[in-house]
C-alpha cells in the first residue's frame, strides 16, 4: 500500500497521468470534430435535397458542375447571374456548390446569396428556411437577421419581426426606426381590432414624424371622415400623391382649416377660388396657371430615398434599393397630360 501511494508521489507519474488526461481530451475533441463536421455536411446535404432542381435541358449547361470546373469560377457567374436578375440560374449553382461544402465561412456565404435570390425572386418562404440553416451555424449574424425582418414584413409575421429587432438590439445595431415601422404595421393589420380602434391607435402614434405620412395615408383610404378632423396643410402637402387620386366630390366636401390646405384643394380642383403661396412650388405654380393651362398638365409623382438616393415612381414606405424604412420622400413636378396622362392621372 505504501509502495503505491510513493508511486502515485513520484513527479514523473503525475506528468504521464497528465500527458495522458490532454491526449484523451485532445483525442475526444477530435472526434466530437469529425462528427460535428459529419453531421453539418449530412445536414446540408438534406437541406439542398429540399430544394433540388434538375439542371438537364434548363438552359444551364450541365457542365458546369464538372468536378473539374473551379469553385470560384462557378460562384463568381452565380453573383453575376445575381445582378442581371437571372434568379433561378444563381439558385441552381448555390445549391450546387452547397452540396459537400465543409468550409463554414464559405456555407455562410453560399446560403447567405441563396437566401437573397429566394427573396428576389418572391419565394419568401424558402429565403427564409435559407437564413434560419445560416443562423444554425453562424447565431449573431445581422445581415441574415435583416434579411429576416424583411421577410417577416412581407409576410405580414409582426410579432417575429419584432423578435428579431430585439436579436438585433442586443448586437448594438440601430432599430429604433424599424421599431416604430413595425409598430404602425402591426396596428394596421391587426385583425381583432375594429376600423374605428385601429384609427385611434394610429393617431396616437402621429408623434413620430416619420410616420405621418403612413397614419395618414392609410386612414385617408380606410376612414377618410376621421383624417380630416386631424390633418392640417402642413401633413397634408405631403400626402399630394394620395389626395390627387382621391375623387374630386370627396375633395369638395372637405372643409379646409387653414391657408395651406386650402391652396392644395384648389390645385387638385376641388374649390375654385384664389389661393395663398404655400411654399411648394407645384402647387403654387398650378395655382398661378389659368383655368385652360390646368386642364393640360398633370402633377407627376416620384419617391427619392433619404438613405441612398434612389428614385422609384413607385410608393413605398421602404426603399427597394437599400431596403431602409421610412426613408421615401414624395417629389412632385409638373407634366404634359396627353404625353404622361398614363402614367400620373389617377
Amino acid at each position: 500500500m505504501e509502495g503505491l501511494i510513493i508511486e502515485y508521489q513520484d513527479p514523473l507519474f503525475g506528468l504521464i497521468l497528465f500527458v495522458g488526461f490532454i491526449f484523451i481530451i485532445a483525442l475526444l475533441t477530435y472526434l466530437w470534430s469529425l462528427y460535428a463536421t459529419k453531421e453539418q455536411s449530412n445536414h446540408i446535404e438534406s437541406f439542398t435535397q429540399r430544394f433540388y432542381i434538375n439542371t438537364e435541358n434548363q438552359g444551364l449547361d450541365p457542365l458546369l458542375f464538372n468536378p473539374q470546373t473551379p469553385k470560384e469560377s462557378l460562384l463568381l457567374l452565380a453573383q453575376t447571374y445575381f445582378t442581371s436578375g437571372a434568379y433561378e440560374e444563381v439558385i441552381k449553382i448555390t445549391l450546387e456548390l452547397l452540396k459537400g461544402q465543409k468550409e463554414s465561412l464559405e456555407r455562410r456565404d453560399l446560403l447567405m446569396l441563396l437566401a437573397r435570390a429566394y427573396f428576389k425572386a418572391g419565394l419568401y418562404k424558402r429565403s427564409e428556411i435559407a437564413l434560419v440553416e445560416l443562423l444554425r451555424y453562424h447565431t449573431r449574424e445581422p445581415a441574415a437577421l435583416k434579411y429576416l425582418l424583411l421577410i417577416y414584413e412581407r409576410l405580414q409575421r409582426y410579432d417575429d419581426a419584432i423578435d428579431i429587432l430585439d436579436s438585433l438590439e442586443e448586437m448594438q445595431e440601430e432599430v429604433a426606426l424599424e421599431r416604430i415601422y413595425f409598430k404602425f404595421l402591426k396596428t394596421a393589420h391587426a385583425p381583432k381590432l375594429t376600423l374605428e380602434e385601429k384609427s385611434t391607435k394610429l393617431l396616437a402614434l402621429r408623434q413620430h414624424p416619420t410616420l405621418l405620412r403612413p397614419i395618414f395615408g392609410y386612414l385617408l383610404r380606410h376612414n377618410p371622415a376621421i383624417t380630416w378632423e386631424h390633418l392640417d396643410g402642413e401633413v397634408a402637402l405631403q400626402l399630394i400623391d394620395v389626395l390627387y387620386r382621391l375623387p374630386k366630390e370627396q375633395l369638395r366636401q372637405v372643409a379646409p382649416k387653414d391657408a395651406k390646405l386650402h391652396a392644395l384643394l384648389c390645385a387638385l380642383g376641388a374649390i375654385d377660388e384664389e389661393a395663398q403661396p404655400t411654399g411648394n412650388f407645384t402647387i403654387d405654380t398650378v395655382n398661378a396657371l389659368t383655368p385652360s393651362y390646368k386642364a393640360r398638365i398633370n402633377i407627376a409623382f416620384i419617391y427619392s430615398c433619404d438613405n441612398c438616393s434612389s428614385v422609384t415612381p413607385l410608393e413605398n414606405h421602404r426603399c427597394p434599393s437599400c431596403m431602409q424604412a421610412l426613408s421615401m420622400r414624395l417629389r412632385t413636378t409638373l407634366a404634359p397630360k396627353d404625353k404622361h396622362e398614363a402614367y400620373y392621372a389617377f
